[in-house]
């Protein structure tokens, strides 16, 4: 694979996709794609975008507020 400038790698656990809001209902792959996707367009630092993805976790959680799991996000921006 031949990374670009401005590439990004996302590594995560499946603490991440398998986040739950109230009704038991998982994160999921397809939600974590999408907004990692979308905030990749925004031109933010890679702590940014880790930053964001805690708080859609947050939010997507609700007053629950506790994973299930360990949740690791890794993210690598090329420069």
């Amino acid at each position: 694979i031949k990374l670009n400038t401005s590439d990004l790698i996302l590594y995560y656990t499946d603490g991440i996709t398998e986040a739950s809001n109230h009704l038991g209902e998982r994160f999921g792959e397809e939600n974590l794609v999408s907004v990692f996707s979308s905030l990749c367009k925004r031109n933010l630092k890679s702590q940014q975008i880790l930053n964001e993805i805690f708080n859609t976790l947050d939010e997507y959680s609700g007053k629950r507020n506790q994973l299930d799991d360990d949740a690791s996000v890794v993210i690598f921006k090329l420069q």
